[in-house]
């Protein structure tokens, strides 16, 4: 299987959410996209697969949301240290789906018919679009689910008798788990973002720090896990009480699931003090 550079990745992601006279003209992008991927390969930016959150695999777009994301990324997480220079690539791409009906029409998001179990590799010309208005909001609702199958590709090179280690169903093990990754990381910061005031979601560390680690953890775990996280971090317009704070650190601290204690140590404590002691958070948390 090629390798595929996070330049490359993202430059893809952004080419396919965009009218072609928009993506060209985006010159801000394409003079920094290379400097982008060297910067997110050093040492000082190790967890680059955030980025497979903001900048999806196909049949995926980088829609509103995405932009958003990935802004709250440049300004609150890891990516901080390079806020400035990219921070200009989102109100470019907030724009051009606001004005441009192409680019609008070019980023809308299309459901992954991938379950987490077992997922059918397909190209592009194959899959349907879903106008569902770019709501990433609930980015696992209705996920649709297709015929069990796992195999090689028809064009591959692999043997036919080839079993579950050859280089094509690992390449395919490995968009699985992207895609699963990039479904717990939306649904999780956007129930955290819309449950607090935006000063202190700014300001929680430890939860925009670790949000790779426990998304790769949850990914890497059995189906049931992420179901049971999603019950702690509901779909909007839902938010996270002191209840469910409460769970799920009681969750992470069962035996079975300790490597997630570790990961998520003190996000109750900060939430708790969020709610208890911040006005604007307990109206931001109880609106709904």
């Amino acid at each position: 299987m090629p390798y595929i550079s996070i330049s490359e990745r993202v430059k893809d992601s952004v080419r396919r959410s965009m009218c072609e006279l928009h993506f060209n003209a985006f010159t801000d992008f394409h003079n920094n996209i290379g400097e982008f991927g060297e910067k997110m390969n050093s040492k000082s930016l190790p967890k680059h697969a955030h980025l497979l959150a903001f900048f999806p695999i196909p049949p995926s777009k980088v829609g509103k949301h995405n932009w958003l994301y990935f802004r709250s990324w440049l300004e609150y997480g890891i990516g901080q240290k390079v806020c400035d220079i990219y921070l200009p690539w989102v109100t470019y791409g907030l724009s051009t789906i606001r004005r441009c009906a192409d680019c609008r029409q070019a980023s809308v998001y299309v459901r992954n018919p991938y379950n987490d179990v077992v997922i059918v590799i397909s190209s592009d010309s194959e899959l349907t679009e879903q106008n569902d208005e770019d709501e990433l909001d609930s980015a696992a609702k209705d996920e649709q689910s297709l015929t069990p199958t796992l195999g090689c590709n028809n064009d591959c090179d692999c043997p036919s008798d080839c079993d579950e280690y050859c280089a094509c169903m690992m390449y395919q093990y490995g968009k699985q788990r992207a895609h699963t990754h990039n479904v717990i990381h939306m649904q999780v910061t956007s129930a955290v973002q819309r449950s607090i005031c935006s000063n202190h979601y700014k300001g929680f560390q430890s939860f925009h720090d670790n949000m790779y680690d426990f998304c790769s953890s949850v990914s890497m775990s059995d189906s049931s896990v992420k179901k049971i996280v999603f019950q702690f971090f509901p779909d909007a317009p839902l938010t996270v009480r002191l209840l469910d704070w409460g769970n799920f650190d009681n969750w992470t601290k069962n035996f079975e699931y300790g490597s997630f204690s570790t990961i998520c140590a003190d996000w109750r404590q900060y939430a708790e003090k969020c709610l208890t002691c911040c006005y604007d958070s307990r109206i931001t948390n109880y609106r709904t």
